[in-house]
């Protein structure tokens, strides 16, 4: 999703936030799963989590860019975008804890 919202907006965006950032909690969880004796609930529920911190305003975006018919600046989907280094360790963190206290 977030490369489809780079294609459609400028290509000379920050890679950060259409390259890096969409991935890295999914790499981060899968390194801990290897590594640590995370249990398989706890990861699924903080992968729910960041899946669904990260699909809402790409998908947001991605709506924007495709339906812009010109005028005026859509400033909430921005600020979604640059608070997302902020809730996404939040929602990855409830998810794993929702994942390991209810799923039994």
């Amino acid at each position: 999703m977030s490369a489809a919202a780079y294609h459609y907006g400028r290509p000379d965006g920050p890679i950060l936030y259409f390259g890096i950032l969409p991935g890295a909690p999914f790499l981060l969880l899968a390194v801990l799963s290897l590594v640590s004796r995370v249990p398989i609930r706890a990861t699924v529920g903080a992968f729910v989590g960041s899946l669904l911190a990260i699909a809402l305003p790409y998908g947001l975006l991605l709506y924007t860019l495709a339906t812009y018919s010109g005028g005026g600046a859509n400033i909430g989907v921005g600020l979604l975008l640059l608070a997302m280094p902020v809730y996404l360790p939040i929602a990855m963190v409830i998810g794993a804890l929702f994942g390991w206290r209810l799923w039994k």
